[in-house]
């Protein structure tokens, strides 16, 4: 073991010991015999779930850049701290359904998900995590012929993710001012072009490959100043998360480092503490008044967190649906998975196109308001939905071959500049967000594609990439 592995094994072990503490301190004595049995399933699932991360670590030099590190944070906070602390404070409801009784089962149903996303990881690579990495071609030179076109390309996308807000409502004036001035048409929106927000996630590998390949500072100020206002006016957490961490991801994978776990803890802590406390102030930083700090009762981690709220959340729609299936409906066979076949066609070119099967799962769980207010759940739940505990077992086993093929074939050892695998890993990396918290395969599906394939078309155009 090298010396910089051995910290990482200490620094991990230490962030297990200290956050069980903090988990183990979320016990009240005001707790029913429900609410201790739930709590004590928590600590037994975390105590587990983590652990099998710090043996990672230890065993196959687990790195902090891998999918499976990025997919663990997401769902220790989804279906460990989150849960947590709202049974603490007693806010175990959503959309005024009580969810405390499917608790028990739902962890139940993590914790062997989880561990069988585990083995789907590890399952014939074992022995090749620690070992040599193949290597892949040095990546673009930038050269006349390639800019022109990774910027034509940009410029196209981000005119159709600008038409897209305009066909929702919104006009010039309002997305170039931030809201300030022009129109918002509430209620306007045109679903028959909504597919084209898709290409939101292509915009940001487009700015990713300029800034990667292109010389010159001019260029890569304006795209990521448009990059920026494109993904504040749409308002999307999982876009703005992968447009702020993969530079960072693509930073350290080019030079073949890893970044330290204590640091980027506490930097991610601060970035969140920065957006928890934009939130608790927003109606004084609208109007201009007076900060009012972190309000009644000071900082807290539910206040830390609420950035994150409508995420992390989504395990009380999946504590809601293990007691609603297979009890009061059928499973849904994997139609949730199959509406990819029919999903690529806009509304625009079929008026009856049916609509997403996962709507009826997530108003089954919960109720019609769950289902207009765009609630969702976290994949296990989509898994569990349609095939029951089996669903879960072995989706989760493949969902952990997928993260394992995601890292086998793109985080290689390149010279030089970036090969486009490495930039397509850094987008994917931080993807994960949105595959693991949003439990809608057939929409992830497609997110995932309009992210690689422009990219990997254009590539193929160019001619420039030999070893993809």
């Amino acid at each position: 073991m090298t010396e910089q592995n051995r910290h990482g094994v200490l620094e991990l072990a230490g962030v297990y010991l200290v956050l069980g503490l903090i988990l183990l301190f979320q016990y009240s004595r005001a707790f029913g015999s429900e609410e201790r049995f739930l709590f004590f399933a928590l600590m037994l699932a975390y105590l587990w779930t983590m652990g099998l991360l710090v043996y990672a670590k230890l065993r196959f030099s687990l790195s902090l850049l891998e999918p499976l590190f990025m997919i663990t944070a997401l769902y220790e906070g989804i279906f460990v701290i989150k849960p947590m602390l709202d049974l603490r404070s007693g806010n175990m409801e959503e959309h005024g359904i009580p969810v405390l009784s499917g608790g028990g089962k739902a962890t139940l149903l993590f914790a062997v998900g989880y561990t069988m996303m585990f083995f789907g990881y590890y399952t014939r690579q074992r022995m090749q995590f620690p070992g040599k990495q193949r290597q892949t071609g040095k990546g673009w030179e930038p050269d006349a012929q390639m800019i022109p076109w990774l910027y034509g390309a940009w410029s196209v996308t981000f005119l159709l993710c600008i038409g897209c807000m305009l066909s929702q409502g919104l006009s010039l004036r309002y997305i170039f001012s931030f809201g300030a001035e022009g129109i918002r048409r509430a209620g306007e929106g045109n679903t028959a072009l909504l597919f084209l927000s898709n290409f939101g996630i292509t915009l940001v590998v487009f700015w990713l490959m300029i800034l990667e390949y292109t010389p010159g500072r001019l260029g890569k100020i304006v795209t990521t100043a448009l990059c920026t206002l494109y993904i504040l006016m749409r308002n999307a957490r999982w876009l703005m998360l992968v447009f702020l961490l993969s530079p960072v991801i693509l930073y350290y994978r080019k030079r073949g480092r890893e970044p330290r776990l204590l640091p980027t803890l506490l930097a991610a802590i601060g970035a969140l503490a920065v957006f928890a406390w934009m939130q608790a102030n927003r109606g004084a930083l609208a109007s201009g008044g007076a900060m009012g700090g972190w309000g009644a009762g000071g900082f807290t981690l539910e206040k830390l967190l609420a950035p994150l709220e409508s995420d992390l959340s989504t395990y009380r729609t999946f504590y809601a649906m293990v007691l609603k299936y297979p009890s009061d409906y059928p499973y849904l066979l994997g139609s949730t998975f199959l509406y990819g076949l029919i999903l690529f066609v806009p509304r625009a070119l079929w008026k009856g196109k049916p609509d997403n099967p996962v709507r009826d799962m997530i108003e089954h769980a919960l109720n019609r308001q769950a289902r207009a207010s765009g609630t969702a759940v976290a994949n296990i739940g989509e898994c569990y939905a349609n095939f029951g505990p089996v669903g879960v077992v072995i989706l989760m086993y493949l969902f952990g071959r997928g993260a394992a093929t995601l890292k086998r074939y793109c985080m290689e050892e390149t010279v030089g500049k970036g090969s486009i695998m490495e930039i397509l890993y850094a987008v994917s990396d931080p993807l994960l967000f949105q595959w693991v918290a949003r439990g809608n395969f057939s929409g992830n599906v497609y997110i995932t594609l309009f992210a690689w394939i422009p990219a990997l078309l254009l590539v193929h155009h160019l001619g420039k990439e030999k070893a993809v």
